[in-house]
């Protein structure tokens, strides 16, 4: 089997590198702190954590997991914040590419970036039972950058 083939020669860092690939492709990942490290996954992929939990465990490592507690207002808070911060720091990175934008830019570029938009619209909504009042700062930075999306567009067209 090549995974038997390939284990002797990987670190830790490739495995974990893995791993975070695989649960943001297939869950929805959070950090908890901007370093990194640590994540928030919600229960609905608990049954895909479980399988990691077993591959990280069949390769000598281990996957820790803490449940927080639904219903209490630490936990509640603590995932509002940390789904919100998230969600903050990827419009930002969307918006902040759109600054950079020239006559340069292609248009296959501008199009990427208004599905990145629409995706990033799609994941608050997705997320919005847990942001509470969080998620109206979320849509206005997210109004924010389809309209700055649109200025460039339209000053691309013309040729500014």
């Amino acid at each position: 089997m090549e995974l038997d083939k390939e284990l002797p020669l990987r670190k830790g860092a490739d495995v974990s590198k893995l791993l975070l690939k695989l649960l943001e492709h297939e869950a929805g990942l959070f950090p908890v702190r901007p370093q990194g490290g640590c994540y928030l996954v919600m229960k609905e992929h608990s049954a895909f954590l479980d399988s990691l939990e077993s591959f990280t465990g069949s390769v000598g490592g281990c996957l820790l997991r803490y449940p927080i507690p639904s219903g209490t207002r630490s936990g509640d808070q603590s995932v509002k914040l940390t789904i919100a911060s998230a969600l903050s720091a990827l419009i930002n990175e969307y918006s902040n590419s759109i600054d950079n934008f020239g006559s340069d830019t292609k248009p296959s570029t501008l199009e990427k970036a208004a599905d990145h938009i629409r995706v990033a619209r799609f994941k608050v909504e997705s997320y919005s039972a847990y942001l509470e009042d969080e998620r109206s700062k979320l849509d206005d930075l997210l109004a924010a950058a389809s309209e700055r999306l649109k200025e460039k567009v339209s000053a691309i067209a013309v040729g500014v």
